[in-house]
C-alpha cells in the first residue's frame, strides 16, 4: 500500500504524546540504519537474532515510528541491534539513514504479526477511517480468520484502504481543498507539508 510516510524530521510534541502512549517509560530516539550483508527487508527479528550469534551484543525490542505528514503517525514493531559497544543500530534495509525508534520491553514478538499502532494528526473523517479500518485489518491479519465472512470482510477493508489511499494521494492545486478533507486548502495543509519536505 502506497502510502507518504518518512521517519519524523523531528521529536515534536505529538510524537512524544503517541510514543508516551505506547510506552511512558520510553523515550524516542534516533537511530542509525546500517544494514549487513545477511540481513534481509521486513525482517528485523531473524536478522538481529543471527547479528547477536555472529558478534554479540543483544536485541532491543520496541517500535519504529513513521509519520504521514498531516495525516497520521505510525508505529510498527520493530528490533534493533545494540552493539557490544552499547550503540543502537538498525540492521534491517531500509531506504533511510536513520528511524525513530521506541524502545519497548513489554514487545514479545512469537513468530506472529503484532498489530501496528495509529495516531491522527487532523481531524478529517477521512483519515479517522482510515485508521479504524487499517486497526481492523491489522486485527484480522494477527488472528488469521477461518470463516469465510472475515476473509471477505478484509477484502472489502483492503478496497477501501485502497480507495482512500488514492483520495488522500490526489493531485490538487494550492488552493483548493485538501484531499484529506480537514477542511483547510492544500497550501495550508497536506501540501505545506510537502513543500517543505521537497525543500529539505
Amino acid at each position: 500500500m502506497v502510502s507518504k510516510e518518512i521517519t519524523p524530521p523531528d521529536i515534536n510534541h505529538m510524537v512524544r504524546e503517541f510514543c508516551g502512549l505506547i510506552n511512558a517509560q520510553s523515550t524516542p530516539e534516533y537511530v542509525r540504519v546500517a544494514s549487513t550483508d545477511r540481513s534481509h527487508p521486513n525482517d528485523c527479528f531473524p536478522n538481529v537474532k543471527r547479528q547477536v550469534a555472529l558478534h554479540g551484543g543483544s536485541a532491543v525490542n520496541g517500535w519504529s515510528i513513521w509519520l504521514w505528514p498531516n495525516v497520521m503517525i505510525e508505529a510498527e514493531c520493530h528490533c534493533v541491534w545494540m552493539s557490544p559497544e552499547n550503540k543502537m543500530i538498525d540492521i534491517t534495509p531500509k531506504s533511510d539513514l536513520r528511524i525513530l525508534f521506541l524502545p519497548d520491553p513489554t514487545v514479545n514478538y512469537t513468530g506472529k504479526i503484532i498489530p501496528n499502532r495509529r495516531y491522527p494528526c487532523t481531524d478529517s473523517l477521512l483519515v479517522a477511517e482510515f485508521i479504524k479500518l487499517a486497526n481492523e485489518k491489522d486485527r484480522i491479519l494477527s488472528e488469521p480468520p477461518s470463516a469465510q465472512e472475515s476473509e471477505l470482510l478484509l477484502e472489502q477493508i483492503l478496497m477501501r484502504l485502497h480507495e482512500i489511499n488514492q483520495i488522500l494521494h490526489k493531485i490538487v492545486s494550492r488552493n483548493e481543498p485538501c484531499p484529506c478533507r480537514s477542511g483547510l486548502k492544500y497550501k495550508k495543509c497536506c501540501g505545506m507539508n510537502i513543500e517543505r519536505l521537497k525543500d529539505d
